[in-house]
């Protein structure tokens, strides 16, 4: 049994590493894409707002009709469809069959992400949830110190076609490992739908959001990526034409970045047990001063790897700590929407993305490329005050 629970941990934490590398491939191909279709670095950077968008707008719509005592078949489902999206993005031959096949890969993802962590909090021993949720997110950036480098490298050694046929292959041996080692028969305790009849769940995701204790927590992950992306989405082009460091060398540099992020996401999981509330506001002030010397920084090449490894050091140390609490609140107070409040996190951050990257592209087209640090440096102080807002609510409602 414990064995069986190593390896269907180590199979959702692959599945999260396939999701995100799916996410964040473009980040790595951007360049690539904007050559061979000749439209501009801004154009491409769209189809990660455009992402992240149906991903947000998608995932409560399409998790809402899942019965969720049939998890497993839905599941499998949409690994599936997810096959199917990255099939199409590998053949794609213009902008706009590349763009349907980003939706498609948004939509299925945002759900695959929520009933990722539903059967995770089914599988998981009560001592070892919170572990295991932070290793769904690490998984995440794993994707982004072995996908995107991969991604880039393969784009720029051979073609961006190829980038979305190797993730292809990779998410049909995820989908096989899937089918063969986790039970058939998952099914979310939580629900009060214990008999597979219909419930008005988009009621109950309602309720849940009026709560002032979701609705600031969740936005707080909104503004924390949507202060990274501004940035991140444009990276590759910083470290290329602005910085001016070789391919080889921008394939190095995203790994180590990558390796910031994993980093970030274990010290995250410590401090979901602390008073993270209070803690965090150091940290956003760290990144507001990072961000908003970025233009001053990028300009040579030590300070600016330094600064933009710091800037990656901080930005998921949110992630198990707005989870866990998420989860709590809607365990305490809304138990009937404990599979909606687990998909919060992923839902607004990637409001956050894509709010980010749009941003991110006026003002790349406004300005120039450094100066996307200065507009997270401003996302980065409203997360600031959400976060001590947030604090203020909760010793009110005295909910840790």
């Amino acid at each position: 049994m414990k064995t069986n629970f190593k390896i269907q941990s180590v199979i959702l934490v692959l599945l999260s590493f396939v999701l995100g590398w799916s996410e964040f491939i473009v980040v790595g191909v951007l360049v690539d894409i904007a050559d061979e279709l000749k439209i501009s670095i801004s154009a491409v950077g769209l189809l990660i707002t455009i992402f992240s968008v149906f991903y947000a707008l998608g995932t409560p719509v399409i998790t809402s009709f899942i019965n969720r005592n049939n998890l497993y078949r839905y599941l499998i489902g949409l690994m599936i469809a997810l096959v199917f999206g990255n099939v199409l993005a590998a053949t794609a031959v213009n902008y706009w069959v590349l763009l349907i096949s980003r939706i498609i890969t948004a939509i299925v993802s945002g759900t695959l992400i929520s009933v990722n962590l539903t059967i995770a909090n089914v599988i998981a021993p009560f001592n070892k949830k919170g572990k295991l949720i932070a290793w769904i997110f690490s998984g995440f950036s794993i994707a982004s110190i072995l996908g995107v480098p991969l991604s880039t490298l393969i784009s720029s050694s051979f073609d961006w076609h190829i980038s979305f046929w190797f993730i292809t292959v990779v998410t049909i041996v995820t989908l096989i490992l899937l089918y063969n080692f986790l039970p058939h028969d998952y099914s979310d305790n939580n629900s009060s739908d214990k008999h597979g009849s219909k419930k008005s769940f988009l009621k109950d995701e309602i309720t849940l959001l009026k709560d002032p204790r979701i609705l600031i927590g969740s936005l707080i992950p909104l503004f924390n990526w949507a202060g990274i992306y501004v940035f991140y989405t444009y990276l590759r082009p910083i470290l290329s034409n602005w910085m001016h460091f070789s391919t080889g060398l921008v394939t190095i540099i995203f790994l180590f970045d990558g390796l910031m992020s994993i980093a970030s996401n274990q010290l995250g999981g410590p401090l979901a047990e602390r008073d993270w509330m209070k803690i965090l506001p150091f940290y956003y002030v760290l990144e507001i001063i990072i961000m908003g010397l970025f233009p001053v920084t990028l300009n040579n090449h030590l300070s600016g790897l330094i600064s933009i490894f710091a800037m990656s050091l901080i930005a998921s140390l949110i992630n198990s700590p707005i989870q866990i609490y998420l989860l709590n609140v809607a365990e305490t107070s809304y138990p009937e929407a404990i599979v909606f409040a687990s998909s919060l996190n992923s839902i607004f951050g990637s409001l956050g993305v894509a709010v980010g990257s749009a941003v991110g592209g006026v003002v790349v087209n406004s300005f120039s490329l450094p100066y996307t640090g200065v507009a997270g440096a401003v996302f980065f102080l409203i997360t600031l005050i959400l976060t001590v807002w947030l604090k203020k609510i909760n010793a009110k409602e005295n909910v840790n």
